[in-house]
């Protein structure tokens, strides 16, 4: 079965209403993008994003400005998944997410939640990631919710920001020439931006400065703060995905 959604509480301001459409793969009505909350617990639109608290998140897009799921469904598959859609007992529920990576390559269809066998799940899966184009918008998503074999809901992804939630402290003192150290004093102070690799768990991978701060002493503390830091990743529906953040450093050392 795919990973499951930790549970939380956060908010999250729905960016408009609308509806998105599924008729071509066979599957039933949809409801509007405003329907229900999900099995997953990320509720409708208009509600409360659980697992959020703290971070900024957003749905992928506005309805009206997404492309339609229909748009990269291969329609040869609309008779498996209808079948697989009989075979549903009518208290079934499962919650899919479907991603397209930064480069918009299908990156996966996973499930959130769900009622029934590990082998109905996997045989969902499977269906779902054989019935969409391999690629797609960049960095998008939908949440699909099945009810007793058929689609019910279709919403947005969400997209929760990576976030710096504590900021480290360098103890070792620079040494340097006497140049470089005046260097530093002059810095007092100051902000520097890094931008920071992060894995799916937030742990840092690299850290550049994108422009020099103009001190070789100075590069290397502002790099060792934001490796030294902690991190939350980013989410896609609540699960972890690499990304890159800018983060900004103030150097604070006296002499």
């Amino acid at each position: 079965m795919g990973v499951m959604m930790a549970r939380g509480t956060g908010t999250l301001t729905w960016m408009a209403a609308g509806a998105l459409s599924l008729g071509v793969l066979g599957l039933g009505a949809l409801s509007a993008c405003g329907g229900g909350a999900g099995a997953s617990g990320l509720g409708s639109p208009a509600g409360e994003v659980e697992g959020v608290r703290g971070r900024r998140c957003s749905f992928v897009a506005q309805p009206e400005a997404m492309p339609s799921f229909e748009e990269l469904v291969r329609i040869g598959t609309r008779g498996s998944l209808s079948l697989w859609g009989r075979g549903a007992g009518a208290g079934d529920s499962l919650e899919l997410s479907i991603r397209y990576d930064d480069e918009g390559r299908l990156a996966w269809v996973r499930t959130l939640d769900a009622t029934v066998t590990a082998d109905r799940v996997a045989e969902l899966e499977r269906l779902i990631r054989s019935a969409v184009e391999e690629n797609g918008p960049e960095d998008w998503g939908v949440r699909i919710r099945f009810v007793g074999g058929a689609v019910e809901t279709v919403l947005p992804s969400v997209i929760c920001d990576p976030v710096r939630t504590s900021t480290a402290q360098v103890m070792s003192a620079p040494v340097g020439t006497s140049r470089e150290m005046a260097e530093l004093y002059s810095a007092l102070r100051r902000r520097f931006t890094v931008r920071v690799a992060l894995d799916e768990r937030g742990r840092v991978l690299d850290a550049r400065l994108p422009h020099s701060t103009g001190s070789r002493l100075l590069d290397q503390y502002v790099i060792d703060v934001a490796r030294s830091s902690q991190y939350d990743p980013k989410l896609h529906d609540g699960v972890g995905i690499p990304s890159i953040l800018d983060i900004t450093v103030r150097y604070r050392r006296r002499i």
